[in-house]
């Protein structure tokens, strides 16, 4: 009976341990990433209903507007909506990776020009099915400033006209990541200036120009957040949902603990329950190859059981888990079993 609460003891420490390593690593990844962002914060906003029931599309200019002009933030429109060209001689559609940006965003993310010109304020208003775009630098071989090319976004056919070519190797940030740009096109997030043109393309495209990305800084974001609440709680266009990139701000918001406490708060729970776990070992004594087993046993039990949990947590605060980090973790136990008491 006393072995059994003895390896019973055991199962909770290793489950301690092993999903305590975990946080400090993921905690000390966090803090690596937030280090880069210098206290920005970064709103995602996501239309997520369909807007081709939207029958006024002056709904989403005037979330675009209130967003655009609120205080302490910049509003950028950044989208990822590809655009799709009929192959020669075949039905099928060849999909080219796009992105449609505002008028801030070639500025603030320093898109520079190999050639050619970057979007005017007239390229984000157009009367007919023309669009302007700058190509990504895996393009250079295949068209130039000045040529055209036809294709279909978002259900309607368009005529593209190249205006500019990317140097090298650029990337904005977008929720998932950066999104590099050298084999990708990029288009205005444009307005259009005939009502009577729009189309289920043309509303899906407006919601799109409502999903961008709000920066701020840690001390602005819970008021910044709050206004943008109020903006998408009360639009008739539909419902939207508000996502934040930092995940110190996410975990202070919640826990009201920095990563950085708990980083430090980890570290000490591992020291006090690697002794605790050698201490129960001490007192179970040695142990037979069979028991040894067992005991690796809880131990592959107990990493099991964290892998859930952080994937729990990943999926709660937006953390990218890498359960090969959980799996090496598995280790220390079994390095901590292996010093104390032996095998018989």
């Amino acid at each position: 009976m006393k072995k059994k609460l003895y390896y019973f003891l055991i199962f909770i420490e290793y489950t301690v341990v092993l999903l305590s390593i975990s946080l400090l690593l993921y905690g000390i990844a966090m803090l690596s990433y937030d280090n880069q962002n210098k206290g920005r914060v970064f709103l995602f906003l996501q239309h997520e209903s369909d807007p081709r029931i939207i029958k006024d599309i002056g709904q989403f200019e005037e979330i675009e507007s209130r967003l655009s002009h609120l205080d302490n933030c910049k509003y950028y429109e950044i989208y990822i909506q590809p655009i799709h060209q009929n192959v020669f001689g075949s039905k099928d559609q060849e999909v080219i990776q796009a992105i449609q940006i505002s008028e801030n965003v070639q500025e603030d993310f320093k898109l520079n020009l190999a050639e050619g010109r970057k979007f005017s304020k007239s390229d984000f208003s157009i009367s007919e099915n023309k669009i302007p775009v700058i190509l990504g630098h895996n393009f250079s071989d295949l068209l130039h400033v000045g040529d055209s090319f036809i294709a279909e976004y978002l259900f309607d056919e368009y005529e593209f006209e190249v205006i500019g070519i990317l140097q090298p190797h650029p990337g904005v940030d977008v929720i998932n990541g950066i999104y590099f740009l050298d084999d990708r096109i990029i288009m205005p997030s444009f307005w259009i200036s005939n009502d009577s043109c729009v189309t289920d393309g043309i509303k899906i495209h407006y919601a799109n120009k409502t999903s961008g990305k709000i920066e701020t800084d840690e001390r602005n974001a819970p008021e910044v957040l709050e206004e943008i609440q109020d903006i998408i709680e009360d639009t008739p266009a539909g419902e939207y949902s508000v996502n934040s990139s930092s995940l110190d701000y996410n975990i202070k918001s919640f826990l009201g603990l920095s990563i950085r406490t708990i980083v430090i708060l980890n570290f000490v729970i591992i020291c006090i329950t690697s002794l605790l776990l050698l201490k129960t070992l001490k007192k179970l004594g040695s142990f037979s190859f069979k028991e040894g087993v067992g005991l690796l046993v809880l131990d592959l039990l107990a990493c099991f059981l964290v892998l859930e949990v952080m994937e729990v947590i990943g999926i709660y605060f937006g953390i990218h888990s890498s359960k090969l980090v959980t799996i090496l973790s598995a280790v220390y136990p079994m390095v901590l079993t292996s010093i104390r008491p032996g095998i018989r």
